[in-house]
């Protein structure tokens, strides 16, 4: 009697423990399919990205004529303006004017010929120019149009249909910017994901990506400053600033400065997912309205002429920094 009454109560033991194993070993299993699935997102959205940046690089070597043929113009303008309040006392002045129309006219020559060169290449009707005449004229490439491209190398159902919250419309490209930085492409994208099932302790996260390319602009050699030698190293600085810069497009020195909402201040990150408080000098100045923020900051600005904002940058020679430090963004740039 005393063996079958320890049997029975034996019996059912096994039951117990698989109902308290069972859900952790489900949960481990989820998890594991949760990460390959983040793997699998993050590697299609990445190539997307690198392929929409090499097409867009195309877009460069056009966006450089432009840039640069409106320089040209600029500078002709201010030349015609300067000679015509002259142009009655000397014979020489008047010469000077007319070599400036003169190369003008060559300048806008070789751009037309380049442009309808590249025009001709293409027999299939839709061309780079064709984009570019559009885009690049009005200067038109945006945080929009970045987003409006990266549908061309992803499947809109499965992204719609994946762990990101909002799907495609949820994936934003603010921060990035075409040609800014030494001819740069920076194609920043930011998205929050969610676990496909709700789980204890897991929520959304915020993930970004980015891939960064050189427009196709052409090699423009430095000729280095009038009086300065081909071995002189120069430096940059900020009239206030205690430290010295090793490139004039660091991030410190050249910000990019975007607009945003007030009110949807706390749903933006900056590029390391940083989130935005007042600036000390003017954030708490406005409670609604638009402010001012940057990439690489972490402060929003109500007022565009905040100090904290600009950047009087000086070139000076190496050895005349002494006493700076080197910039922690160069230093780290430069171990890359």
């Amino acid at each position: 009697m005393k063996k079958e009454k320890k049997k029975r109560d034996c019996k059912g033991s096994l039951t117990v423990e698989c109902a308290l194993i069972f859900p952790l070993f489900l949960y481990a299993i989820l998890a594991v399919m949760y990460f390959f699935q983040i793997y699998h997102l993050e590697d299609i959205l990445q190539q997307a990205i690198t392929k929409e940046g090499l097409m867009i690089a195309k877009y460069g070597y056009v966006y450089q004529y432009i840039a640069d043929y409106e320089s040209e113009d600029k500078a002709g303008d201010k030349d015609k303006d300067a000679n015509k309040d002259t142009s009655n006392d000397t014979s020489k002045d008047t010469r000077k004017d007319t070599s400036g129309y003169k190369k003008n006219d060559k300048y806008s020559s070789e751009v037309s010929d380049s442009l309808q060169s590249e025009k001709e290449a293409e027999e299939n009707g839709s061309s780079i120019f064709d984009t570019a005449k559009e885009l690049l004229i009005t200067k038109n490439i945006n945080a929009a149009f970045f987003q409006l491209k990266l549908r061309d190398f992803v499947d809109e159902s499965y992204i719609n249909n994946s762990i990101i919250v909002g799907g495609m419309e949820g994936i934003s490209t603010y921060f990035s910017d075409f040609m800014e930085e030494d001819d740069h492409i920076d194609i920043v994208i930011s998205y929050y994901a969610k676990p496909p099932i709700k789980l204890p302790g897991t929520g959304k996260f915020f993930m970004l990506q980015r891939v960064t390319l050189r427009g196709w602009s052409g090699y423009h050699p430095d000729t280095g400053e009038e009086g300065g030698t081909a071995d002189t190293e120069y430096v940059y600085i900020t009239e206030n600033g205690d430290v010295y810069h090793l490139w004039e497009d660091c991030t410190y020195l050249k910000m990019s400065i975007k607009e945003a909402l007030l009110a949807n201040i706390k749903n933006l990150s900056n590029i390391s997912g940083g989130k935005y408080t007042p600036c000390e000098i003017c954030g708490r100045k406005q409670t609604t309205g638009t402010v001012y923020i940057t990439d690489t900051g972490d402060r929003y600005h109500t007022d565009l002429n905040c100090s904290a904002l600009k950047r009087t940058v000086i070139k000076i020679p190496l050895s005349e920094a002494e006493g700076r430090s080197l910039c922690q963004r160069c230093r780290k740039r430069q171990g890359n």
